[in-house]
């Protein structure tokens, strides 16, 4: 993995972009600090994957069926669903 300096990447920032298209990645330092890194992108869920990676999210460890089939949360005592809500409203357009 190559290392340059943030001058360097503001000079040269079109060839650097372009070799992370092509796969290379580039950790971006001022000082002797590293504070950057310009990643190639590889696909839709490529953020998700970064994501997971630093722990900010966790992936699903149950099925899709599994989620359907869970109950959903009851709202507080004496709310209104959805559906009450809509006829309320459309009763006072009438």
């Amino acid at each position: 993995m190559e290392r340059i300096g943030i001058q360097e990447l503001i000079r040269h920032a079109g060839t650097y972009v372009e070799r992370a298209r092509h796969g290379e990645v580039i950790d971006i330092t001022d000082g002797d600090a590293t504070i950057a890194r310009l990643t190639p992108v590889t696909g839709d869920d490529a953020t998700l994957d970064v994501l997971i990676a630093q722990g900010l999210v966790v992936p699903p460890s149950g099925s899709f069926d599994e989620l359907i089939d869970t109950p959903g949360v009851a709202g507080p005592v004496g709310a209104h669903s959805t559906e009450a809500i809509l006829d309320e409203l459309r009763e006072d357009r009438s």
